[in-house]
């Protein structure tokens, strides 16, 4: 749909891989912001976060958040980029953004950056902010395989995700308890 034949106030991106809470977009909407985006993960190990704390893709500057980072924030903040998987963006910042809008692009040093990068570029160099509500979550869908693994400290579940081998950082450990 062109965004110039668009009848609401919002649009709202959602990703083909991606599931989420039933109420989330009602849980955006409420910030009444220009741009807001939910917490999201890369679909494939190490799982670094999808929000960008600093990004200007003509500089090749494109730095995520760090988990351990994010740990120490709470709430609503500004980021300078996010995956657009759940990113909920009001018309009239599309509206002022240059087209086309959504396009792949390539750094100075020929890094390849998706549409989603570069529409965030845009929002930032047309003065609008980029919220993240550090509250809500999206789940990225990744092919995956889980088996049980036995460790010293008990059984672990290990993944299997597009390919590449990674215990699931999230997994309990299960430790054997003898009953009698």
């Amino acid at each position: 749909m062109l965004v110039e034949q668009m009848q609401g106030e919002w649009l709202w991106l959602l990703g083909d891989d991606h599931t989420f809470e039933p109420d989330l977009l009602l849980s955006l909407l409420k910030h009444n912001v220009d741009v807001v985006v939910p917490v999201c993960a890369r679909r494939a190990p190490p799982f670094l976060s999808l929000l960008y704390k600093d990004l200007d893709i003509a500089n090749d500057v494109c730095t995520v958040y760090a988990w351990e980072e994010l740990a120490l924030l709470d709430g609503v903040i500004p980021v300078a980029g996010a995956g657009s998987g759940g990113m909920l963006i009001r018309k009239y910042v599309l509206d002022a953004l240059a087209k086309p809008r959504f396009e792949n692009a390539v750094t100075r040093s020929g890094y390849v950056v998706g549409e989603d990068m570069t529409v965030c570029d845009k929002i930032n160099r047309a003065g609008f902010t980029i919220w993240a509500d550090l509250a809500q979550t999206m789940g990225h869908i990744s092919p995956c395989a889980i088996w049980p693994v036995r460790t010293d400290a008990g059984w672990a579940m290990d993944g299997d995700f597009d390919g590449k081998r990674a215990q699931l950082q999230a997994a309990p450990v299960f430790q054997h308890v003898p009953t009698h």
